[in-house]
């Protein structure tokens, strides 16, 4: 079973998702893929992505406002989710 690391770092180079054990540089695991992100392919800001390491998913922020989610366990691409801006009118409000 994959285990996360209190020192753990996602870069990604050639569409793939590199989870790196620091400081060592040492590659985890490799995930293929991954839509570059816009602004760079360093995801090492704990702000970038989201990990959840309790189900082995990966959450990484790619181009045109999308969201991709990785099983780090079996290895595949769960979903991908695109972010639209929307304006919030309060006349909007829906309520059930």
């Amino acid at each position: 079973a994959f285990q996360f690391f209190c020192y753990l770092q996602v870069s990604c180079t050639n569409n793939q998702v590199h989870l790196l054990n620091m400081p060592n540089m040492e590659v985890l695991k490799t995930v293929s893929g991954i839509k570059m992100p816009i602004a760079s392919g360093d995801l090492s800001r704990r702000d970038v992505c989201g990990f959840d390491s309790t189900n082995g998913l990966v959450a990484i922020p790619t181009q045109d406002y999308c969201i991709q989610f990785y099983n780090l366990f079996e290895n595949t691409e769960v979903s991908e989710v695109q972010v639209c801006e929307r304006n919030f009118q309060p006349v909007d409000d829906i309520t059930v």
